[in-house]
């Protein structure tokens, strides 16, 4: 089943909220191939200055750049979600740990990864060592 025509994603509509916010609509297809299936959906967005579709587009697409890089691997390789730190500002102080950590680990030397240099520095103090020092 093929994709739906693109359409100039996203609209910008000129709506205000409180005078000071304008909410823009993206259109987004997916498709999976295994099943076949083509999935259309609309996301809204709001933001403060009006900006064409042109403007926004690179913008909303960052931003999924961001959830893609950042926090799949969070999920993923740190298992997020799984996370039972929940108690006061327990979770505001692990986060950016749990940050650093990542940064740490993409830093190390090698082509190998994310989750199988977090595993080595787990098991291994002289390569935790390493990426520590480095």
């Amino acid at each position: 089943m093929p994709l739906p025509p693109k359409r100039h994603v996203p609209s910008t509509q000129s709506d205000f909220v409180n005078g000071l916010i304008h909410m823009v609509s993206a259109f987004a297809a997916r498709q999976r191939l295994a099943l076949g299936q083509v999935a259309v959906e609309t996301r809204f967005y709001s933001t403060s200055p009006f900006l064409l579709a042109q403007a926004m587009g690179p913008i909303v697409r960052n931003h999924w750049c961001i959830e893609n890089s950042l926090h799949w691997i969070m999920d993923m390789i740190f298992r997020d979600h799984e996370c039972r730190v929940r108690i006061d500002h327990a979770p505001a102080n692990f986060t950016p740990v749990e940050h650093m950590a990542l940064n740490l680990i993409r830093r190390a030397p090698g082509k190998d990864w994310v989750r199988l240099r977090r595993t080595l520095a787990a098991w291994d103090d002289d390569f935790l060592a390493g990426i520590v020092a480095r």
